[in-house]
């Protein structure tokens, strides 16, 4: 449950974020007046939510799912800094070695 909490309190915020930078629907953007919090993006979520537990199967489905979706989210993410790496290398020197970085990449 404690992760779950976690997981709910933060979950909203990505999808804000993005919105705010204009890379995803404005209307995610908006901000509650009073409360200062991303009450469109909440609401979203806890439709999506609904629409899952709805729709979605037992527990054990709605869980390999969950997992499915970090891990995939995990790997792209991890695979950002072979991306950032080439670009740095490309359009110039960087003022910092990531050599070992990304040995530590490759052996994780």
């Amino acid at each position: 449950m404690v992760a779950m909490n976690g997981t709910i309190m933060s979950g909203a915020r990505v999808p804000y974020a993005v919105a705010r930078d204009g890379y995803f629907f404005s209307s995610l953007a908006q901000v509650h007046p009073r409360f200062r919090t991303p009450s469109v993006a909440i609401i979203v979520q806890a439709v999506l939510a609904i629409i899952l537990l709805l729709l979605g199967g037992n527990f054990r489905q709605l869980f390999s799912l969950t997992i499915f979706s970090e891990w995939l989210f995990y790997m792209i993410s991890g695979s950002t800094i072979f991306v950032f790496r080439c670009v740095v290398r490309y359009n110039h020197q960087s003022q910092y070695d990531s050599g070992s970085q990304l040995m530590v990449t490759h052996m994780h």
